[in-house]
């Protein structure tokens, strides 16, 4: 290969790889790499041109065989919205997807979205991570080459980094319109300008349908448009949309524009100073030929239009609007309905009334056409793009054109907007379905429905008609899980409408309910008693005994009593609770949860027989079970029967059964993987029980060892792990290492426990017993009043566990305690 002037040994080294990857049969390349997990939500756009120099760049800067193990790889792309920095990731991804083991896609615009994006990479890896910084952690101990691209990264109060995976492995991408984040590179960072004339032309000619063979007779008008536009990517495909929905010729869109130009600057003075001002003019002409129209699609195209920015961006399905077509038509055959400030729950005529008119005006039947009509026009111009969704039809929009038709929004429109858009949420309740099994795409839109806040939004209309609707968008905040959110909503309902959760009247009740299920979530447990046990007692006097809303408040307490250290007073409800479910065909999935919680007390209070026996029996339902999860769920079962064992002195038994466990998730999950080593920690722990040392603290040193390099040090498994290993050292006499690794425990269970738990409390017994064996009986002394103060106040005058500790303090008092 000849080297090229001024190219440099590393340039020609990348060309060379690049050419020898070419050169390679794509069944060779494949049997190497190999694409298997591709989560891209977008399409290659059809009408995607140029850019060949720059994605020859990116595929010199990711190398998949290369980057896979030795160094993370990160490329920012910078830019103003609607140049096309998510269409040239698309296009790299496409080219260089078989090089990708994974290529996974995640829209960062806000953290819904983001949480959104990375639970579906999680869902299609088949891995049980909740939360984001997990299924980093699975990206980062992933040995396969794979690509994370990490799109509309333009929020500046956002650190995103926090979704960068650790460590050296893999390679990202981030698009930006903020030019500063260029810094997050660690190749030459892209900062995408506008294409150069003739490119511009193009895609210009393409957008419009021109065909090819007239492009010749049309590049010198096509030239003159790309002027005007400043080569704005979007700006020339929503001009070529403009001009292919027949709303004007090639030769007639320069004056067209100008025109509108003039009245944009006129009636937004503001937007002379806009980057965008090329493309918001594009998106006037758009408006223009909606108020034209003598048909009802113009019309509803522009009602519609308002009605999607108020909710995010992203994917919106059809069948909301179905489902609020059904709520209102319910609604609408009680028309004598009068709606007081006391009826919080329900929706009038009134609500009906506010409803789009392509809905609210033709509730006899529905008719989806209008619709239909209205986005199809919408889509033409290029306003919004269709999706197919589970068999289901939805839209969204670039985030140019949903942030433009946002800010044009008149005051008086915008509360006629929300109103409009919370209605149609509101009445989809009727099929609630939709809220919680599609709850990640909801969220980012249930998000923006309720950003103004409690306090705005019952400035809109009077209390009357504004409560009704504000707490339904808190259900729609718990049917999808944004509890931060939903407190944030209710402390505002609170304080417009003066009451409080501390002082409960009947008939605000399903807003004590929701506060309820939000203070459960966010531990706030003395607040989740005072609600429940306040909820409890009205549901006794007007429901069954077995009523399901009943039982399901009743579990409520008992979490809430259990997460404030009070499992005695949980034990007798769960334990009625779950005798009732078992004479029930229905409702396992809440059998199982309460038999999961009981155990967590009998646990909490040291009863492991019974523990025991409760577990074994839900291992021989879960072994049973059918459904995919049931595999994994067996395991994590398995593990905390093993657990349990352990605790009994039953080790043996344990050690069989943790064995099996380990032995399965090491030929399924990654060596970092929770799971598998929490699943390794117990077995240790069983061996060390079993007096096999050598075996437990090699298992416990690797453990610890994995955990160091991909969590932090207060992460609760590394501290577990810890403490094993601590206590461990104590058994055998290396007090000194004790201390050491004791000390650390006792310091990050400051950090992330009360001081009730179990867990905390054996910590510091174990730390004090080691600072006694190096002679620092000060210190012992110190921890161990503090354990027994707090054992008294949590455990019966009987148990074992508080003796232990209330006698190692008397020895210790007395000085003689013999090590």
């Amino acid at each position: 290969m000849t080297l090229r002037y001024g190219e440099g040994p590393e340039a020609a080294l990348n060309r060379l790889r690049r050419k020898v990857k070419k050169t390679q049969s794509p069944a060779k390349r494949r049997a190497q790499t190999g694409n298997i997990h591709w989560i891209v939500a977008k399409t290659e756009n059809k009408l995607f041109t140029g850019r060949a120099e720059l994605i020859h760049r990116m595929q010199d800067a990711f190398h998949a065989g290369d980057v896979a193990m030795t160094q993370q790889t990160r490329l920012v792309i910078t830019g103003l919205g609607g140049q096309g920095k998510s269409e040239v990731c698309i296009k790299f991804a496409s080219v260089m997807r078989e090089d990708f083991w994974g290529v996974f896609w995640v829209d960062v615009s806000n953290e819904s979205t983001a949480h959104n994006g990375f639970m579906a990479i999680a869902k299609a890896l088949r891995s049980p991570e909740k939360t984001i910084e997990e299924l980093l952690l699975v990206l980062a101990s992933t040995t396969k080459p794979w690509l994370l691209i990490l799109d509309n990264a333009d929020d500046p109060t956002l650190d995103y980094t926090a979704y960068f995976p650790r460590g050296k492995r893999g390679a990202l991408i981030m698009t930006s319109r903020i030019a500063e984040y260029s810094k997050y590179s660690t190749v030459p960072s892209e900062a995408l300008e506008g294409l150069d004339l003739t490119l511009s032309t193009r895609l210009l000619l393409k957008a419009a349908h021109v065909p090819k063979a007239a492009w010749p007779s049309q590049t010198k008008e096509a030239e003159n448009v790309a002027n005007l536009l400043g080569s704005h990517t979007l700006a020339l495909i929503q001009a070529g949309a403009y001009i292919a929905g027949g709303h004007c010729r090639l030769d007639q869109y320069a004056e067209r524009y100008r025109r509108h130009h003039k009245q944009l600057l006129q009636h937004h003075p503001n937007q002379r100073q806009s980057r965008y001002q090329n493309v918001i003019t594009t998106f006037e002409a758009s408006i223009h030929a909606m108020k034209t129209l003598k048909s009802k699609a113009g019309a509803d195209a522009l009602e519609l239009l308002r009605i999607f920015s108020i909710v995010h961006h992203s994917i919106l399905p059809r069948q909301l609007f179905y489902d609020a077509w059904v709520g209102a038509w319910a609604v609408s055959r009680q028309p004598h309905e009068r709606l007081k400030i006391r009826d919080i729950k329900s929706l009038g005529s009134k609500h009906v009334s506010r409803l789009p008119s392509f809905l609210g005006q033709n509730l006899g039947r529905w008719d989806d056409r209008r619709i239909d009509d209205a986005t199809d026009l919408l889509v033409s111009l290029s306003l919004m793009a269709r999706h197919e969704i589970d068999g289901d039809i939805g839209w969204s929009m670039h985030p140019v054109v949903h942030t433009w038709a946002k800010d044009r929004l008149e005051h008086d429109q915008k509360k006629h907007a929300w109103i409009q858009t919370c209605c149609l949420c509101a009445f989809s309740l009727v099929n609630s379905t939709i809220w919680t099994v599609r709850e990640t795409g909801w969220r980012p839109h249930v998000r923006s429905l309720v950003s103004p806040g409690a306090k705005e939004l019952f400035l809109y209309e009077p209390p009357t008609f504004m409560l009704p609707l504000i707490v339904h968008c808190a259900w729609l905040l718990s049917a999808v899980r944004e509890y931060k959110a939903l407190q944030t909503l209710l402390d505002g309902i609170y304080r417009v409408i003066d009451i409080s959760p501390w002082s409960l009247a009947e008939e605000y009740m399903p807003i004590w309910q929701l506060a309820a299920t939000s203070s459960i979530v966010l531990r706030q447990s003395k607040l989740a008693i005072h609600l429940l046990e306040h909820i409890t007692r009205i549901e006794a006097t007007t429901l069954s005994d077995t009523d399901p809303q009943l039982l399901t408040s009743q579990y409520s307490l008992a979490r809430a009593y259990n997460d404030n250290g009070q499992p005695e007073s949980a034990i007798p409800l769960l334990i009625n609770i779950i005798n009732l479910y078992k004479t029930f065909s229905t409702h396992q999935d809440w059998l199982l949860e309460s038999q999961i919680e009981l155990n967590r007390c009998y646990t909490n209070t040291n009863r492991h027989h019974e523990a025991i026996l409760l577990l074994e029996d839900i291992v021989r339902v879960r072994e049973s079970a059918t459904e995919p999860s049931a595999p994994h769920s067996l395991l994590r079962s398995q593990h905390a029967l093993g657990v349990a064992y352990i605790a009994a002195g039953r080790v043996a038994d344990a050690i069989d059964l943790l064995e099996h466990v380990v032995t399965i998730y090491e030929s399924i999950l990654e060596e970092s993987h929770h799971d598998r080593l929490a699943a390794q920690n117990e077995l240790a722990r069983a061996y060390i029980s079993d007096e096999r040392f050598d075996e437990g603290v090699k298992i416990l040193q690797r453990v610890e060892q994995v955990q160091k390099d991909t969590l932090e040090e207060t992460d609760v498994c590394l501290v577990s792990t810890q403490y094993t290993l601590g206590t461990t050292y104590l058994e055998r006499g290396q007090a000194e290492d004790a201390v050491r690794v004791l000390e650390q425990v006792v310091r990050m269970h400051e950090v992330i426990m009360n001081e009730t738990q179990p867990e905390r409390l054996s910590a510091m017994y174990g730390l004090a017993r080691a600072y006694k064996n190096i002679g620092e009986v000060e210190k012992a002394l110190g921890l161990m009043s503090r354990v027994v103060e707090v054992r008294k106040r949590t455990l019966r005058e009987d148990d074992e566990v508080r003796l232990e500790s209330e006698r190692f303090l008397e020895h210790l008092v007395a000085g003689t305690v013999c090590g």
